[in-house]
């Protein structure tokens, strides 16, 4: 009988051992499977997060090619426009060059038509003053003119006087 219950004993002590084995290993698939699961997920997390970033190197790239284009474009606008505004300036100085040439040939007319009228308006006024002088002198010629001819009758009357004396 003994020996019936120490094989039972031991019989039970094998299926405890048995179970607690059992278990373990069902927790040890458990948390394998846990395991396995969080490393699905991670992987599906880490596929997920390497296709965004795939995403985003592809726009990224797309973003850098359009922002090259738009800067060449800008460059060449730049360059075009540089180029108008040095040729504006030169246009510009030109002008300016040929505005003060012109306002200096204006000014030479200018003092040049001044001189000019001064000269006829000092010409006109020698020729009036001329003029004067010449109506001064014509009138003395004839007041001297009158003079002389009121001697000449006086000496002619003096001499036709003295004719008839000497008869």
């Amino acid at each position: 009988f003994q020996s019936l219950i120490q094989e039972l004993e031991a019989e039970r002590e094998r299926r405890w051992k048995a179970e607690q084995a059992g278990r373990k290993l069902v927790d040890h698939i458990k948390t394998l499977q846990t395991k396995g699961l969080q490393e699905k997920n991670l992987q599906e997390a880490a596929l997920a997060a390497s296709a965004r970033l795939k995403e985003a190197l592809v726009k990224e790239r797309e973003i850098k090619a359009e922002l090259k284009g738009t800067v060449s474009d800008l460059q060449n606008k730049n360059t075009t426009l540089t180029d108008e505004v040095e040729r504006l300036r030169e246009s510009n100085e030109a002008q300016r060059t040929t505005l003060r040439d012109m306002e200096d040939s204006a000014g030479r007319m200018e003092t040049e038509r001044i001189k000019q009228h001064a000269h006829e308006a000092s010409g006109g006024h020698e020729y009036q003053m001329a003029a004067a002088a010449a109506n001064r002198e014509v009138e003395l010629l004839k007041h001297a003119v009158k003079q002389h001819k009121g001697q000449l009758q006086q000496l002619q009357e003096l001499l036709a006087s003295r004719e008839q004396q000497h008869k």
